[in-house]
């Protein structure tokens, strides 16, 4: 989760384009953020704004879990709600970031070059699959309150 949280913070920096990053090798990583339609950059917002106070939360829990088990009977839900907006989020940002736009001429856009295209999916697969796991793991320890 705190890869999540600092990948989380990298991109979002990355899609606000801050002078900071603006000469990052990470464009090449994945050219779709600067896609002047706009819908990367909301996307990775909303995974600096939504995302990230999840999963510090979700560590908290985990963390401090036995001091007070009814504090955070929340988990299992947001988990479940968490990693389906993980997957639908993930999906759509990477599908949209490997298409190729025959309809849509925007001289903006750009195919992730093949050198990093295996770098990249994998990133985003991994986005869209920890959630998963972690809402497994949470949903079937919730039977035993002891599993986590």
């Amino acid at each position: 989760m705190i890869f999540g949280i600092v990948f989380a913070i990298f991109r979002a920096l990355h899609a606000l384009k801050i002078p900071m990053v603006i000469n990052s090798i990470y464009y090449k990583f994945e050219p779709y953020i600067l896609n002047a339609s706009g819908f990367a950059l909301i996307q990775l917002l909303t995974y600096a704004f939504y995302f990230m106070p999840y999963y510090c939360s979700a560590i908290n829990a985990l963390l401090f879990y036995d001091q007070q088990p009814s504090r955070f009977q929340w988990l299992p839900d947001w988990t479940m709600v968490h990693a389906g907006a993980a997957a639908q989020a993930q999906f759509s940002y990477l599908l949209s970031s490997l298409h190729n736009p025959p309809l849509f001429l925007d001289s903006s856009w750009s195919p992730i070059p093949p050198e990093y295209w295996f770098t990249s999916v994998g990133l985003n697969i991994i986005l869209a699959i920890i959630p998963q796991l972690f809402a497994f793991r949470i949903c079937v320890g919730n039977r035993d309150a002891d599993f986590y």
